[in-house]
């Protein structure tokens, strides 16, 4: 009874750290950080697991800390491994006892049974009951240390002990994974709703709120002085043309492709995107109208340059610009855009395929 209730705890633990590595997982840490992190928590779990164990005898004591440990490498990650089988190890070993080795080493096997199981066995898609009951199964396992015992203690403690360290094992991964893998759907959803709010569905370019977003974060800038940068706007040549000769899927093409293009001749630091229809922008921050318009000559000749295959033949695209200097503590972007969108108008009259640049006005 007195082993069951030390199990019974332990998944108790599991739970809390559950929870736990939940909220971790939200945080904005890199991959290789919250794996660490995990390794940390898992770690300190099952020292604080080895803090009330049960003694099968002088020296030798039983406690939820294989499952912690195999638990953590299966969803936290190699370094979470590591990290955590270090921790445990050697505080078991620091306990001391007969059990001292035997105990380290369970504890190793269990962070190895957990990540062959994350690396091989864990499903690419949603994890399901029975996957969670798979890792449970397999990390339990790692019981066979006992071996390490004399044979006569190695037999009582498999025909005593590894029935309640199995199902605790197997009830622990699955509240775990369950806990987890809600987590994960969650923080999926909610990555996925930000995406579609601020990308456009079928370039996959920055979309008209994006593009507004970078534009305010310019206004009040980390930085002294007063910085300037340089909004374009485009727009595709005879785009209503393109739809009604090679159809509507051949004019999906044409903006995809200009799309590619725009990241290609882009750098890290441009926001680029698609306003609606066939007009695109760019703001480029801290960059020189020269500047700009020399990769801006860039985007027009890739575009030219390019041939859209359609089941008739194919066709190639131009595309307009309407160049501006935009400085944030004189002008507000709407005024800028406006200005762009001048610009862009002029080039179209000017017989299109080419850049037209609006003059600055401190009173726009």
């Amino acid at each position: 009874m007195n082993i069951a209730m030390s199990m019974l705890d332990s998944v108790g633990l599991m739970a809390l750290l559950s929870v736990i590595l939940g909220t971790l997982l939200r945080t904005g840490l890199s991959k290789f950080q919250k794996s660490v992190a995990a390794g940390f928590l898992f770690g300190g779990g099952a020292v604080l697991s080895m803090m009330s164990p049960i003694a099968i005898m002088p020296g030798i004591i039983v406690d939820g800390r294989s499952v912690i440990i195999g638990l953590g490498a299966a969803f936290g990650g190699i370094p979470a491994a590591i990290v955590s089988a270090a921790i445990a190890a050697s505080y078991r070993v620091y306990l001391g006892g007969l059990g001292a080795f035997p105990g380290a080493t369970g504890i190793i096997v269990a962070a190895i049974l957990g990540t062959i199981w994350s690396r091989y066995l864990r499903p690419k898609g949603r994890i399901k009951v029975y996957h969670l009951v798979v890792v449970g199964v397999i990390i339990s396992l790692q019981f066979a240390v006992a071996f390490l015992f004399p044979y006569e203690i190695a037999i009582k403690m498999i025909y005593d002990v590894y029935p309640i360290y199995f199902l605790a094992s197997v009830t622990s991964a699955v509240i775990l994974g369950t806990l987890i893998e809600r987590e994960r759907r969650l923080i999926s959803s909610g990555a996925s709703l930000k995406q579609a709010a601020e990308n456009d569905f079928l370039t996959g370019l920055a979309n008209r709120r994006s593009l507004q977003m970078a534009a305010s974060d310019t206004e009040n800038p980390a930085e002294s002085g007063s910085p300037r940068h340089t909004l374009v706007v485009l727009d595709l040549d005879h785009f209503k043309q393109i739809n009604d000769k090679w159809g509507h899927d051949a004019g999906d093409r044409a903006l995809v492709t200009f799309a590619d293009i725009m990241r290609q001749h882009s750098r890290a630091g441009d926001v680029v995107a698609r306003q609606g229809g066939e007009e695109f922008a760019i703001l480029m921050k801290n960059t020189s109208l020269p500047d700009a318009k020399n990769g801006m000559e860039r985007i027009l000749q890739a575009t030219r340059s390019t041939k859209i295959e359609g089941p008739a033949g194919g066709f190639h695209l131009t595309v307009s610009a309407g160049m501006v200097e935009y400085r944030p503590a004189e002008e507000s972007f709407s005024a800028a855009m406006s200005r762009a969108d001048v610009a862009l108008y002029n080039a179209k009259s000017a017989g299109r395929d080419q850049i037209k640049i609006a003059q600055y006005n401190i009173a726009a």
